[in-house]
């Protein structure tokens, strides 16, 4: 999937918009923390805070200001201005928060005054992002084409520390993309049987339902990086 592709999707109002997403999203960080209790400071109101938190092709979702308002270091990768722009002039109003641009040859990095948010700029397959505590994988991975999952997989497992979590919503369906389809077989031989991650969580979230035009189902997975 190209640049332009992804343009053309955000000149009129994206497909991912139709459903109401921010209920699972918040529901899976919720059940990040049944799963894996230690990783957050339970019963505060910055429960996140010194955690850093990488949302991959992020787009404008607002996952960035739950996050947020839980004390996290915020990482965004998009490549679309457009995406970027409604972004930051939310996060600007929301958070009173102003944002400074730094440049590199064809890279950008938007970050806030207060160091808490950077938004990158480039082809996320340029990144070279270090201690991440959660990777938040709503629409990433679905995204990239299955010949390129390979390279994806080594770039999140490079940016994860020790006992980092990915949380993880794939797509079930027979075939096109994008979203592309990605089996819960898939996952475990990827992530689960290699030696560094360990599977906490797995469960399907909603499945296909043609007659009422729901033209695929969904997945979420909780793993956990063991060294």
């Amino acid at each position: 999937m190209t640049e332009s592709f992804w343009a053309q999707k955000w000149e009129s109002t994206p497909g991912w918009y139709r459903d109401n997403p921010n209920a699972r999203w918040k529901s899976s960080y919720e059940q990040l923390k049944t799963v894996f209790p230690d990783f957050v400071q339970s019963g505060s109101d910055s429960e996140l805070a010194g955690r850093k938190v990488l949302i991959p092709l992020c787009g404008d979702t607002e996952a960035i200001d739950f996050f947020l308002s839980l004390g996290a270091q915020v990482v965004g990768v998009e490549f679309v201005q457009t995406a970027i722009d409604k972004l930051l002039a939310r996060l600007e109003q929301r958070f009173q928060l102003q944002f400074n641009k730094e440049e590199e040859g064809d890279k950008k990095r938007y970050i806030s005054n207060d160091k808490r948010v950077s938004i990158y700029q480039f082809d996320f397959f340029q990144l070279q992002e270090t201690d991440v505590d959660i990777v938040f994988d709503k629409a990433a991975m679905v995204a990239i084409t299955p010949d390129r999952r390979p390279e994806y997989s080594q770039i999140i497992s490079t940016c994860l520390k020790k006992n980092g979590a990915i949380l993880l919503e794939t797509v079930d369906r027979e075939e096109g993309g994008p979203p592309f389809n990605i089996t819960s077989s898939e996952i475990k031989s990827r992530w689960y049987l290699e030696p560094k991650f360990e599977l906490l969580f797995e469960t399907v979230l909603y499945k296909a339902e043609p007659e009422k035009a729901l033209l695929w189902g969904a997945s979420l997975y909780i793993l956990r990086k063991k060294d």
